[in-house]
């Protein structure tokens, strides 16, 4: 029953979602082809959603290079910070903005369990995603005296078309993958009742373990060689 403003930097595959969305379930569709690497993301974004009654803003969206630190270039650093965070934070600073004058709406931040510790071959990707995180409970103590709910939401391995495509088939079982409808049932539901929510039981369960049973190099140590299993070589 939401109208909803989507953007993602290829355009064909963008007007295909939107016209499929107005035909199966009968709402306007706005779309917005933007980069968020790019510093001018709110030039784009903003004459869009200005004058829309925006309800609830849902940052879903990652870069990450799965290599080790020094075998990328710092370029490809660069982006994962921007897309992950700097541009996260202009859009969030903006649309919570709009949000708070309105006097109610929500914000869901999607987070990763990658952000619990540091691991390899996704250093730079678990610092932002621990950004993210902290981010959103931060927000959450701030604005919900303003009508705004605002959720982090950490979710682990998702059968993404990223997923499928950067993790091999054969390993992909290993990672325990939950489905994309999954995830996002569970952050819609849990938006307003909590700051920080992990998707599923496998994930809280994991969660539970890196963090309150095994010593933090232990965590990292572990972390590290699931990536090397999944994604080393």
């Amino acid at each position: 029953g939401m109208n909803v403003v989507i953007t993602a930097r290829g355009e064909a595959e963008l007007t295909s979602l939107a016209k499929t969305l107005r035909e199966r379930y009968g709402v306007r569709v706005e779309t917005v082809t933007l980069d968020l690497n790019d510093d001018n993301v709110l030039e784009k974004l903003a004459p869009v959603i200005d004058n829309l009654d925006l309800g609830l803003l849902i940052y879903n969206t990652a870069f990450y290079d799965i290599r080790e630190f020094l075998d990328c270039d710092i370029e490809s650093h660069l982006r994962t910070l921007n897309v992950n965070c700097r541009s996260l934070l202009r859009v969030v600073h903006h649309v919570g903005g709009a949000l708070c004058r309105r006097g109610r709406g929500g914000v869901i931040i999607m987070s990763s369990m990658s952000g619990w510790q540091g691991a390899s071959l996704l250093s730079t990707y678990a610092a932002t995603k621990a950004f993210d995180t902290v981010l959103g409970e931060g927000l959450w103590a701030e604005l919900r005296g303003r009508g705004v709910d605002v959720l982090s939401f950490v979710a682990g391995a998702t059968k993404t078309p990223n997923f499928l495509s950067m993790t091999p088939e054969s390993k992909q079982k290993e990672a325990f993958p939950m489905m994309p409808e999954e995830v996002a049932r569970e952050a819609l539901s849990t938006l307003g009742r909590k700051p920080l929510q992990k998707a599923g039981p496998i994930n809280k369960v994991a969660a539970f373990v890196l963090l309150r049973l095994l010593p933090r190099r232990w965590a990292v140590m572990f972390m590290s060689r699931a990536n090397q299993n999944l994604y080393g070589g």
